[in-house]
């Protein structure tokens, strides 16, 4: 508790970072984390229950998020990498991603139809879109932690508060979701519609808290590349790719 005290302190006292912007920071990584616990966790149980769906359906539905997502993450990076004059860029990614995830996570817990292939069409779509956008936000999240200051230091302090937030966010989803079910004492319908509105609830929460880093006014920007990073290459370096599709598939079986 001592050690974490002081390095709360030292976050609060960062002599490179204001410490409302650390915050701004800090509440992105909260929102982004709440959004993606609410997802990962709960999907499942309500594509099984309330949409239909099959243990197949949900395994293809990941495998093939996961396949993207692979292959964005490192695009994505190449993107900023090659606009680092550029002022904003990062906060523009952030800007385009924090919507279609908020609302892809809303959406995923609509049951649109009562046809199967509708519900499998309208989950894989909304999965895909929440995927990619997290994708997105997440890697234009840390270029924009590297970019408030070029002290490694200083980046320490507000990354430690951050992984606290993080763990908060994620814990959030998981200890309210459950109370909020159970009270509903197991009609289907009522159920049903509990999933959606504290999913709107975290919605509402997650994409305040996701723009709040954009109000930063000014970042610190690395020199401009020499030589431009090629997509080609970020792809085919990017490490360990085929393990990591290949570990991710299989934890989908």
């Amino acid at each position: 508790m001592g050690k974490f005290k002081e390095k709360l302190q030292k976050f609060m006292d960062n002599p490179d970072v204001a410490f409302k912007e650390q915050m701004g920071y800090v509440s992105g990584v909260f929102g982004n984390c709440m959004g993606q616990d609410s997802v990962s966790t709960y999907t499942d149980q309500f594509m099984y229950d309330y949409m239909g769906l099959k243990s197949s359906h949900m395994v293809a539905m990941k495998s093939t998020t996961t396949a993207v997502n692979i292959l964005i993450a490192p695009i994505v990076g190449a993107m900023l990498d090659n606009n680092r004059s550029g002022k904003g860029n990062a906060r523009n990614f952030m800007m385009a991603s924090a919507i279609p995830f908020t609302l892809a996570s809303v959406l995923l817990f609509v049951v649109p139809s009562g046809s199967l292939m509708f519900n499998l069409v309208w989950s894989f779509a909304l999965y895909l879109v929440f995927n990619i956008a997290d994708t997105f936000y997440d890697v234009a999240l840390s270029t924009l932690s590297v970019r408030m200051t070029p002290n490694a230091k200083s980046r320490k302090n507000f990354y430690t508060v951050a992984q606290v937030a993080s763990t908060l966010g994620s814990m959030f989803p998981g200890w309210l979701v459950p109370i909020i079910i159970e009270a509903r004492g197991g009609d289907y319908n009522s159920e049903k519609w509990a999933f959606f509105s504290v999913a709107l609830l975290f919605g509402i929460m997650g994409l305040i808290t996701m723009l709040i880093p954009l109000r930063r006014e000014t970042l610190f920007f690395l020199p401009r590349m020499t030589r431009k990073l090629k997509l080609t290459t970020s792809l085919l370096f990017s490490t360990d790719l085929s393990f990591f599709f290949a570990f991710a598939t299989a934890s989908n079986l």
